[in-house]
């Protein structure tokens, strides 16, 4: 059996551990040595273990950085190393373990609500259960998608209209074009968005782009958004929103645009340029989960703006978005 514990010895902040307890009966238990000590963590929350193939994998939360962890080795018992990437999600999934259904691994953690529901307000204990489908790649590492039940439930493509509003763009039914050489343009729905829908588009970008994507719940002075962004000189997607209080107000009525998301709200992978990536965005109510490629995830909270219209922006180069949809 697994249990969160803490070391008495080393820094006070470094002590978390998972304690291993052996049993013969399931009712008396001896502590072993501990099962995995990585003099890191304050603590490791909820730990979990399992096996695909020939690789095993250990979860575990830490709540200084609110992130969902994992390790991987050839055994059981380690060495546990970390992968390049070792989380699942953002600061807004939490407290993360697994189960399957004989054929298949999900994800179960929750999205933690804020302080009276204000996007600028501190995270809450607790919020809303999110599943994601844990899956594993070539080389041994996790990713995540959205599980196909999700996926499809989303059927209905409801009429969206988009039209330009600044910059270049040239708008088809099966292809978005746009080029932006200087700075930042946009296409905006005619329509509003619904409250529950997912939206989905395929991207296409050239080495000049700063960054692209998709705004949701936009204003209609588009002067508030929602924005899910790649950056591709930084190999990331980010979670932002416009306006946004900056991290070191000089009064509280500060609010900045220029930091390039919400921290806490990144995700790293590698975008080429010249390369189709598949972005979709499950929208429901006040929760907000993107998934790139089916490979990364990036859950928000998104209650300050409550509707609005959704739209394609592109900041600097060339760019085109196909089979760009809203479905409920």
């Amino acid at each position: 059996m697994l249990v969160s514990s803490r070391i008495r010895e080393g820094p006070s902040t470094r002590r978390g551990c998972i304690a291993l307890y052996r049993s013969k009966d399931l009712k008396n238990w001896k502590l072993d040595k501990p099962f995995f000590k990585p003099n890191l963590y304050y603590i490791l929350e909820v730990p979990d273990l399992f096996t695909i193939g020939e690789w095993s994998y250990l979860l575990f939360s830490e709540n200084n950085g609110l992130l969902t962890h994992y390790r991987m080795s050839k055994s059981l018992y380690g060495p546990w190393m970390s992968p390049a990437d070792d989380t699942f999600d953002t600061t807004s999934y939490y407290a993360a373990k697994t189960a399957s259904d004989g054929n298949k691994r999900y994800l179960f953690g929750w999205v933690p609500r804020k302080t009276g529901k204000n996007d600028y307000n501190n995270w809450e204990w607790g919020g809303n259960l999110l599943i994601h489908e844990i899956f594993q790649n070539n080389d041994g590492t996790l990713s995540v998608k959205a599980p196909n039940t999700i996926d499809n439930y989303f059927s209905k493509e409801i009429n969206s209209t988009l039209v330009q509003v600044t910059g270049n763009w040239e708008i088809k039914k099966s292809q978005i074009s746009a080029n932006s050489a200087e700075g930042f343009s946009f296409a905006i729905s005619e329509e509003k968005m619904p409250p529950c829908c997912k939206i989905s588009t395929n991207i296409r970008f050239e080495r000049s782009v700063k960054d692209l994507g998709i705004m949701i719940r936009v204003s209609d002075d588009y002067e508030n958004a929602y924005y899910i962004k790649l950056e591709p000189k930084k190999n990331r997607i980010v979670f932002d929103m416009i306006p946004k209080k900056t991290l070191y107000p000089r009064d509280k009525n500060t609010f900045i645009t220029d930091h390039s998301f919400i921290p806490g709200h990144e995700r790293f992978i590698e975008l080429r340029p010249g390369k189709n990536y598949n972005l979709k965005v499950f929208i429901e109510d006040n929760v907000c989960v993107t998934y790139l490629d089916n490979k990364v995830a990036l859950t928000s909270r998104i209650y300050n703006l409550k509707n609005g219209r959704w739209g394609l922006f592109l900041n600097e180069g060339k760019a085109s978005f196909y089979k760009s949809t809203i479905q409920i």
